[in-house]
């Protein structure tokens, strides 16, 4: 995401680290101290001089959905996520949203379909549909969004199947399938998630699977930088070279494996 931005953050994240501002979470996620998120908002309010359909971004759902309602305010949003909207079971049409780069649908329980109409947010870099439990299926028009790079089904724990247009995205460098309810329907083999192999672009991949039996073959995956798999792996084998960060969860515990890739071939077998 930062290289896509051209930003390089790494001094102020550790200066809002020291300040106590930020924390960088188990989960490479970051928590965010009120007053931040407090000045984050103003700063877009007052970037917009108090306008709210030119606001970049949105985060109160009821404003959010009053906006992609006007066409040509909804043209303006990069942003939008919608968090706990426990109402919602289907999500509003975004189809206007044209510059949309990131979307967020956190923790709606309710949730249990996404719409063909996403096909249409081909600005869309980021996604990320996470426990998001009552969620069972997903299009095959999400394969349509090219420029996808950071891609996140985590938590969606009723969620047993992928669309095989999946092995479209060929743009994505994150995916994170971890805690989904993939395999509890039917055993998943290498065959059934032989598209994450079409993903030559991907440097992390988090397959936190409770059923899976024997991992896709991953060689082919030149940019692979970090892999997250469970305990109840059975083979791993012509892993990329470029595998630096091996992770293997047991539990609520987990193994971290640190090392430069011929170590890591030395670890694996």
């Amino acid at each position: 995401m930062w290289d896509h931005c051209q930003l390089n953050p790494r001094r102020g994240i550790e200066v809002l680290t020291e300040r106590c501002l930020i924390k960088i979470l188990d989960n490479d996620k970051f928590w965010m101290h009120d007053q931040l998120i407090a000045l984050g908002r103003k700063i877009v309010r007052d970037n917009s001089h108090g306008e709210l359909g030119k606001q970049s971004r949105l985060w109160i759902a009821e404003e959010a959905l009053d906006i992609i309602r006007i066409e040509e305010r909804a043209h303006n949003l990069r942003v939008i996520s919608l968090t706990e909207c426990d109402g919602l079971t289907t999500i509003p049409d975004f189809s206007k949203c044209l510059h949309l780069q990131r979307l967020t649908l956190a923790h709606c329980s309710r949730l249990k379909r996404i719409q063909s109409f996403i096909r249409h947010l081909q600005s869309l870099i980021e996604l990320d549909i996470e426990g998001c439990i009552g969620l069972t299926e997903l299009p095959e028009e999400l394969g349509a969004l090219a420029k996808l790079q950071r891609f996140s089904l985590q938590g969606c724990s009723g969620l047993c199947e992928l669309p095989s247009s999946f092995g479209n995205l060929t743009s994505l460098i994150e995916l994170d399938l971890s805690s989904t309810g993939i395999g509890k329907s039917k055993k998943i083999t290498r065959c059934n998630l032989r598209w994450i192999e079409r993903l030559s672009r991907l440097k992390k991949l988090d397959l936190n699977l409770s059923n899976i039996c024997a991992l896709p073959e991953l060689a082919s995956l030149s940019h692979l930088e970090e892999l997250t798999v469970s305990e109840e792996w059975v083979e791993f084998k012509n892993h990329p070279p470029s595998l630096k960060h091996l992770r293997i969860t047991m539990g609520a515990s987990s193994i971290e494996l640190i090392a430069p890739s011929n170590s890591v071939r030395h670890l694996l077998h």
